[in-house]
């Protein structure tokens, strides 16, 4: 009769390597799924909010546009946008009225007719706006001289359809800019002929709301939206191409400074690969 093993004699037995090994499994998969779980993720690139707009699709819905017109009048058809403003931190709904207010009341003011002249661009969320230059008593020229002052004129590469169809290198331009611009300055005059600024009372409140924002300093989010960016991020990760601070509010002034031919706007613009540049100035 054999002997049995004092471990057993003991009932005390010691666990095999295997076993040990299955422990060890065990406990460090269940302390290393903790540890994980709680360990923040990173956070990848945030996706574009609803109903964003790239420079790009603005151009394809003003191409549609101009592919409903007949041939012989997308000469004459010109565009405001107020898409920017879309998805900037702060923008009420109170401020985009205030917009969609002064634009048209200032693009009427340069005719006598008293039939509506500006025209929302299918599926743009009233956001770009058409006009005929010949409605306003314009032609080309006229368009021309209020573009020797633009400093936020682009040139983007899938809009040259376009830039053909209206004989055009930039018929496009911020609505935001077009109201102050010619509201109350030597340039709107000379535009009238001479002639005083005629808008009524009704909308000085609409036209002082949009110079009161456009005169904010922009933040980070602010000029990734008027540059056409989705987020701000690539502004934060590519701030050495574009000299600017990210953590800095930016005065609108140096957002329009001028620099060797173009504003710093379209320069950053350039830089990011986003558009090219187009200057009168």
């Amino acid at each position: 009769m054999h002997a049995l093993p004092r471990e057993r004699l003991q009932g005390n037995a010691r666990p095999g390597a295997v076993t040990l090994g299955l422990i060890a499994v065990v406990f460090g998969s269940y302390f290393g799924y903790q540890l994980l779980s709680r360990t923040p993720r990173a956070q990848g690139p945030k996706a574009p909010p609803p109903g964003f707009m790239t420079g790009a699709a603005i151009y394809a819905m003003v191409h549609a546009d101009l592919e409903a017109q007949p041939g012989d009048r997308q000469a004459q058809r010109r565009y405001f946008s107020l898409a920017h403003l879309l998805h900037q931190p702060g923008v009420t709904e109170e401020v985009l009225r205030a917009h969609r207010l002064a634009l048209p009341e200032t693009v009427q003011s340069f005719t006598r007719s008293g039939r509506a002249v500006l025209h929302a661009v299918a599926k743009s969320q009233d956001t770009i706006f058409a006009i005929d230059l010949d409605q306003l008593g314009w032609d080309a020229s006229h368009w021309a001289r209020l573009l020797k002052g633009y400093r936020y004129g682009l040139d983007y590469e899938t809009a040259a359809a376009v830039y053909r169809k209206t004989g055009c290198a930039q018929p496009l331009i911020r609505g935001d800019w077009f109201v102050l611009a010619v509201h109350g300055t030597a340039l709107g005059r000379e535009l009238r002929g001479g002639a005083d600024d005629p808008l009524m009372g009704h909308c000085a409140e609409a036209v002082q709301q949009v110079g009161d924002w456009y005169q904010r300093d922009l933040t980070r989010e602010t000029m990734a939206a008027e540059l056409g960016l989705a987020t701000p991020d690539e502004l934060a990760a590519r701030q050495r191409l574009t000299g600017l601070d990210p953590q800095r509010p930016l005065p609108r002034a140096e957002w329009e400074a001028v620099q060797g031919a173009v504003s710093r706007f379209q320069k950053t613009a350039r830089s990011l690969g986003l558009a090219g540049c187009y200057s009168e100035l």
